[in-house]
Order: C-alpha cells, then sequence, then structure tokens
C-alpha cells in the first residue's frame, strides 16, 4: 500500500514539474516571438522630451533596425551598437543613453531587442553617478 502511495505521489509530483517546465518554456518562447506593428519613440533629456513619434516596425527588425531607418544614430566608434545621440541629439560626457521598453529599463541592447505592437520605446539621457 505504502509502495503504492509513494508511486502515486512520485508521478503526480512528476507532472506537476513537467507542466510547469513546460508552462515557463512556452511563456519565455512567446514572449520572444516576433511580430510587426507600431510603437511609440521617444527620446527625452533630463526634463524634455526632444522626439515623440509612431513608428511602424517589420518582424524582423531590432530597435536598432528601426532607429536607423528612421532617425540618424550616433555611435559611439569604439563599440558597434552603442548609441550616444539621435539626430542631433547627442549626449556629452557626464551621460549616457538608456532603453526603456514600457517603463521597465531593458535588459539587452538596442542590436537584440524585437520589438511587440504598442511598446513604448524610451531613449533617455541619464546623468552618470546621480548628477
Amino acid at each position: 500500500m505504502k509502495k503504492k502511495l509513494l508511486i502515486t505521489i512520485g508521478v503526480i509530483t512528476s507532472l506537476v514539474l513537467l507542466l510547469g517546465v513546460s508552462h515557463v518554456i512556452n511563456s519565455y518562447l512567446l514572449s520572444s516571438e516576433k511580430s510587426s506593428g507600431t510603437i511609440t519613440f521617444i527620446l527625452k533629456d533630463q526634463s524634455n522630451i526632444l522626439i515623440n513619434d509612431d513608428l511602424e516596425y517589420d518582424e524582423n527588425q531590432t530597435l536598432w533596425d528601426l532607429l536607423n531607418e528612421n532617425y540618424e544614430v550616433v555611435r559611439d566608434e569604439r563599440f558597434e551598437y552603442f548609441i550616444i545621440g539621435i539626430n542631433e541629439y547627442i549626449i556629452d560626457d557626464s551621460s549616457y543613453i538608456a532603453i526603456y521598453i514600457n517603463d521597465s529599463y531593458a535588459l539587452k541592447g538596442a542590436n537584440e531587442l524585437y520589438l511587440k505592437d504598442q511598446d513604448i520605446v524610451e531613449l533617455r539621457f541619464e546623468k552618470f553617478w546621480g548628477e
């Protein structure tokens, strides 16, 4: 009797774990899925909105591709994808550009970010060391 109960508990636990892993994998794949649509792009310095545009993107475009298609992206010559400006708006020595997607700090660079319809993408000029 105890052996059957332990086997049943083991099978049920295994199924629950398998379903959980399957859910996590599916959630990750869906969140990484490439699509097309429209995003809002905002460039802001400390106190001003410098650019506020709605942009259409294609499913295979990264944020880097979309920005280069629509603006003059100024990059640091030492690093291929390090953005230091858009059009005439360029950071100074005490600032950097941070990327936010839907008000959350992006953990990837513009060359690795695929967008979702209705995303709000902000590039913010931020000061080093809380200046």
